[in-house]
C-alpha cells in the first residue's frame, strides 16, 4: 500500500529509471488486482487510482491490451452502484475510454452509465455519468448504427417518469447540440427536434418545458436550410391537423369573431405570436370544459389541439432563434 502511494507521486516526475520500469509497474498492478478479491478494498481502489493516472499521463510508455481492458471493466461494472467508489471507478473508466482500446465489454458498462445518468437519485452522480457518457460518444470509435442507438436512447428518455431524469437527458442533449461537430449532429437534429416537440406538448413540468424550449432554439442554430425546411413542413402539418378542431369549437363557443386570426395564421414576426396564442388558449379551455362534462367527441381531439398550440409556440421559438442569431438570453440549461 505504501509503495503504491509513493509510486503515485514518483510516476509524475521525469525520472529515467521510472520511464524504463513503467511496463513492469503496470504488470505488477494487474497482478495485485487479480489476487485482491474485494474490489472495494483500499488496496484495489489505490491500484485503480494509480492505474488511471498511468494510463492517462503516459500514453507512449504505458500500453493497454484489450484483454487488460476487459479485465478492468469486469471489476468496475459490479461496483457502479457503490456510491463510495464512484470517483475512483469513474476516473479509471475515463482513462480507458481515452485510449480507445477496442473491448466489447465497454458497451455493457456504458449502457449502465447511461442508465444511471437518467435514474440515479443523486444529482452529482448523474452529472458524472453525463460527462463519461459524452466522452464515450465523442472519443470512442462508434459505428453510425451504435451512435444512432444512443441518440434514440436519449430521445426515448425525454418521457422518463421522474423529472430529474428528464432534466438530466436534456442536459446531455444540450451538451451534444453545443459540442458535436456539424457533420455528426446533422444526422440527429430532426430526431432531437421531434423529441423536444413531444416534450413541449406533453410534459407537465414547467422546468422541463423551459429547458426544452431553450434547447430547441439552440438546435435551430445548428440546422442547415434543408433541416429548417423539413421542420417548417412538419410544423405546418401539425398546425393544419388541428385546425378543424379549433374551428369547430370556436364556432360552438362563439369565438368565431377571432377565428380569422387563426385561419390566416402565418409564421409570425418576432414578438407577434400572442393574439393567436390567446385564441388557442380560449379554445383549449372550451374543449376542457366539454371533456369535464363527458362529451367524448372532444376528448379524442385534445392531443391534436395541444400539438397545434405547441406548433405555434415552436414557430415563435424558430423566429426568435433566427432573429437573435440563436443566442438565448436566459436558460435553465447549463452552459456546457
Amino acid at each position: 500500500m505504501q509503495a503504491l502511494s509513493i509510486m503515485a507521486h514518483l510516476h509524475t516526475m521525469p525520472l529515467p529509471t521510472m520511464q524504463a520500469t513503467m511496463e513492469l509497474l503496470v504488470e505488477r498492478i494487474f497482478q495485485l488486482l487479480r489476487t485482491a478479491g474485494n474490489t472495494q478494498s483500499t488496496l484495489v481502489q489505490t491500484c485503480f487510482a494509480l492505474l488511471a493516472s498511468l494510463i492517462h499521463e503516459h500514453r507512449q510508455t504505458v500500453k493497454v491490451k484489450p484483454s487488460q481492458v476487459a479485465f478492468l471493466l469486469s471489476l468496475i461494472q459490479p461496483d457502479l452502484d457503490e456510491f463510495e467508489n464512484h470517483g475512483t471507478n469513474f476516473k479509471l473508466l475515463r482513462s480507458i475510454i481515452e485510449r480507445k482500446v477496442h473491448a466489447p465489454e465497454i458497451f455493457d458498462v456504458l449502457d449502465r452509465i447511461s442508465e444511471k445518468m437518467v435514474i440515479h437519485p443523486t444529482a452529482h452522480v448523474r452529472d458524472k455519468c453525463r460527462r463519461i457518457y459524452f466522452q464515450f460518444l465523442v472519443h470512442y470509435p462508434l459505428t453510425q448504427k451504435r451512435l444512432a442507438q444512443n441518440m434514440n436512447f436519449l430521445v426515448k428518455n425525454l418521457s422518463f417518469n421522474f423529472e430529474s431524469g428528464r432534466e438530466s437527458v436534456l442536459e446531455m442533449m444540450n451538451t451534444i447540440v453545443n459540442k458535436f461537430s456539424d457533420e455528426l449532429l446533422a444526422n440527429f437534429v430532426e430526431l432531437f427536434f421531434v423529441g423536444l416537440a413531444s416534450l413541449l406538448v406533453n410534459d407537465e413540468s414547467k422546468q422541463c418545458r423551459e429547458m426544452a424550449a431553450t434547447l430547441m432554439q439552440r438546435l435551430f442554430s445548428r440546422m442547415n436550410n434543408d433541416h429548417l425546411t423539413n421542420v417548417t413542413v412538419l410544423l405546418d402539418t401539425w398546425f393544419t391537423d388541428g385546425l378543424d378542431v379549433v374551428c369547430r369549437v370556436a364556432y360552438d363557443h362563439h369565438l368565431d369573431n377571432r377565428l380569422s386570426e387563426l385561419v390566416n395564421f402565418e409564421v409570425p414576426e418576432r414578438g407577434q405570436l400572442q393574439p393567436t396564442g390567446e385564441l388557442v388558449e380560449d379554445v383549449f379551455e372550451a374543449i376542457g370544459g366539454q371533456v369535464h362534462r363527458r362529451v367524448p367527441l372532444y376528448r379524442t381531439e385534445i392531443p391534436k389541439l395541444r400539438l397545434q398550440r405547441t406548433s405555434m409556440q415552436i414557430y415563435g421559438l424558430l423566429v426568435e432563434a433566427l432573429g437573435s442569431e440563436c443566442r438565448p438570453h436566459s436558460s435553465n440549461l447549463s452552459g456546457q
